[in-house]
């Protein structure tokens, strides 16, 4: 998630838990059933997609497009959630702390250019 921390200070840790299960609902609309979404810790989630990297951007790009959708009113003001994303391939050559890492590395490249951003490994 983007700027769990700034909304936790801003408007408490009630209104971050109420953007935390709004971030989960639209994750888990966006998936499809055979598709693994699980909330990981604190403000990450991990997605595990069955097929290629096109068909993780596609639920990536369905994910952030039902984030669009949400408003939430805290405080008298409305935010949107958004979330950047880092997208690794299971390929059966590295273990899952590897793959973490990469996803990882991904996500902050794309929190680094501006948040609110899909990034895909490049090995």
């Amino acid at each position: 998630m983007d700027d769990l921390k700034k909304i936790n200070d801003q408007f408490g840790h009630i209104a971050g838990d109420t953007t935390i299960r709004a971030t989960a609902k639209a994750i888990i609309k966006s998936v499809r059933e055979s598709d693994l979404a699980a909330r990981w810790g604190g403000d990450e989630f991990a997605v595990i997609i069955k097929g290629g990297i096109e068909q993780a951007k596609t639920v990536a790009e369905r994910i952030q497009m039902n984030l669009k959708k949400i408003r939430l009113s805290l405080a008298q003001k409305t935010i949107t959630p958004s979330v950047s994303i880092g997208i690794t391939i299971i390929d059966g050559t590295k273990d899952a702390e590897s793959l973490i890492k990469k996803a990882d590395q991904a996500t902050y490249e794309a929190k680094k250019e501006g948040k609110n951003r899909i990034k895909v490994v490049s090995e």
